[in-house]
């Protein structure tokens, strides 16, 4: 791919994984700002778009005292308080507003300015309002060639908690447009759809990515900022193992959410609307002949060390066999868990603590041993250790993106089995049974992810998996772990490929976003020594859907139960 600029900036952590907004998100407002009079660089627009400074703002244009601004709403909107910063002027003789006279409503309050460049607050009612005006009443002594007032901030009436964000210069029909939009958009860029990128993108496309690296203030972000100057170059790198961008609105960042944020997006200028926190994902917009473009985006690389929501599932699944109020912030509502001893199958997360020994007793899960989001942003997976009384248990989940938080969808719970006395027992006809996951004539399920399987049954691992850098593989042994597809292709291609067969039916589910499934299955590896004889093993594999569209195998576990 070739840019036509870039550049390297470090930035702080502390802005690019937020926390998940509560349940009252902060609320919007479709906002028009007019002024008596305005300095040309200091229109009344300046005051509502988020920022201040000693050279932003509403500065009036004629005078000083009776002079004015207004902010008018789409609809009505309640505010319990409004916040102004006075100022803008650089000097420390100038003159600045001294008292001011807000109209809000019925309601009408002069308010004296506390203290210059910070924020003065004024209570109202919190009754719904049409517009606000802030006049100058009277102006503190010295030079005034620029009474001035740097922001204004209006903060919602409770139960809400937030400040109110604005829309300016966006009228009310175009943003009713907007969320079909986006999550079209969205849905684009995770198939790489060239047609479809190339009439919501405006190009030359300002992309700034976001990767992790140390500053001097700790750990944090180097901002990577590359240009794509057409659709083609954008395609090309969407299609790259590991795109960012074919992860669509929310890149790397496991907490963003574009439902949310698009109800939560605010102008940084006339007509230019940003979606997201420009500090990880964001989206930068604007209207063109009626219709939305994107002109700029943000991604951030996703880091364990930054973020913990996903890895913290570990603890929240371990908690949850000892508190079932936990489960449904812990799981989808459809959920199943494999568990592999002799006797157990597919169960309810519900029936968990039942089913494991040692349930009951307190445990910590271990560091993931692998934590990773599939292709398109909107699932995962989790593999990590727990100790339970005296049994150390192997897990593997499957994770997707619910609306306000990730859940388990699927998981995999087993020990690790000696494997001298696991083949002595099979050799013996002795090894323990396990019930049936599925019918064997049972065809539900994902039918491509069934032929995947099947395919890698009999063949090599597929090239994407064989070359990862990061596929972790959970042997039947205790201990036994392999962290790469290539430490993984090898023994595959030597010992299992054309060397299993299934038995029973097999459990094929795809994640709601269609690009990660898992498989679960019992296969019988055939063995040759000292005799010929069969091993029964459970396995659980996690595909992703590759840049080309395939499955390809991320994660892989095999299991035996404890012999008798």
């Amino acid at each position: 791919m070739r840019l036509l600029a870039s550049s390297v900036v470090i930035v702080a952590a502390t802005i690019a994984h937020l926390p998940r907004a509560a349940a009252d998100h902060r609320p919007v407002a479709i906002v028009t700002a007019t002024a008596s009079s305005a300095q040309d660089k200091f229109p009344a627009n300046d005051v509502v778009d988020g920022q201040s400074g000693s050279s932003h703002g509403w500065c009036a244009g004629k005078g000083d005292v009776g002079e004015s601004f207004t902010l008018t709403f789409d609809t009505p909107i309640p505010v319990s308080n409004v916040e102004l910063v006075p100022g803008v002027g650089s000097g420390k003789s100038d003159g600045y507003p001294e008292t001011f006279v807000i109209t809000a409503g019925k309601q009408k309050i002069t308010t004296p300015v506390m203290s210059r460049d910070s924020i003065n607050k004024v209570a109202l009612d919190g009754s719904a309002i049409a517009s606000v005006t802030v006049a100058i009443a009277s102006m503190h002594k010295g030079k005034t060639a620029r009474p001035c007032v740097a922001s204004i901030r209006l903060l919602a009436t409770p139960p809400s908690t937030w400040y109110y964000s604005f829309i300016v210069g966006i009228d009310k029909a175009a943003m009713a447009t907007l969320p079909d939009f986006a999550r079209g958009l969205d849905a684009a860029l995770k198939r790489c759809d060239a047609a479809a990128l190339g009439s919501g993108l405006r190009f030359p496309l300002e992309y700034d990515h976001m990767v992790a690296a140390d500053s001097p203030c700790g750990p944090g972000y180097e901002s990577h900022e590359l240009k794509y100057r057409t659709v083609g170059e954008l395609v090309a790198a969407c299609k790259k193992d590991d795109s960012l961008l074919a992860r669509g609105f929310t890149g790397g960042n496991e907490d963003a959410n574009l439902a949310r944020e698009l109800a939560e997006a605010d102008t940084h200028a006339p007509g230019v609307l940003v979606v997201g926190d420009q500090g990880s994902h964001a989206w930068t917009l604007v209207r063109d002949h009626d219709a939305w473009k994107v002109t700029a985006m943000v991604g951030a690389d996703p880091s364990p060390e930054y973020g913990s929501e996903l890895p913290g599932l570990a603890d929240s699944q371990v908690q949850a066999l000892l508190g079932p109020s936990l489960l449904k912030d812990t799981y989808t509502s459809d959920a199943r868990v494999i568990v592999v001893r002799d006797g157990a199958g597919v169960i309810a997360p519900a029936d968990l603590p039942g089913v494991l020994p040692g349930a009951t007793s307190k445990g910590t899960a271990s560091d993931p041993i692998d934590v990773h989001m599939s292709r398109d942003g909107d699932a995962g997976w989790l593999v990590y250790t727990v100790k339970l009384a005296d049994h150390e248990y192997r897990v593997s989940d499957v994770l997707v993106r619910g609306p306000e938080r990730w859940l388990i969808a699927a998981a995999m719970w087993s020990e690790g089995q000696p494997n001298a006395k696991v083949n002595q027992a099979a050799q013996a006809g002795k090894a323990p049974a396990l019930p049936p996951l599925a019918p064997a004539d049972d065809k539900a399920g994902d039918a491509s992810l069934r032929d995947a399987f099947t395919a890698l049954l009999a063949g090599p691992l597929d090239a994407v998996a064989a070359k990862r850098a990061t596929l972790a593989a959970i042997g039947s042994g205790p201990k036994e772990v392999s962290r790469t597809g290539k430490a993984l292709a090898g023994p595959w291609a030597a010992a299992w490929a054309k060397h299993v067969t299934v038995v029973g039916g097999v459990i094929a589910k795809v994640a709601p976003g269609g690009n990660t499934g898992w498989v679960a299955a019992d296969v019988d590896l055939d063995k040759a020594k000292p005799a010929p004889y069969k091993l029964r093993f459970r396995v659980f594999f996690v595909f992703d859907r590759a840049a080309s569209g395939a499955w390809t195998l991320v994660h892989a576990h095999f299991a035996t139960p404890a012999p008798r």
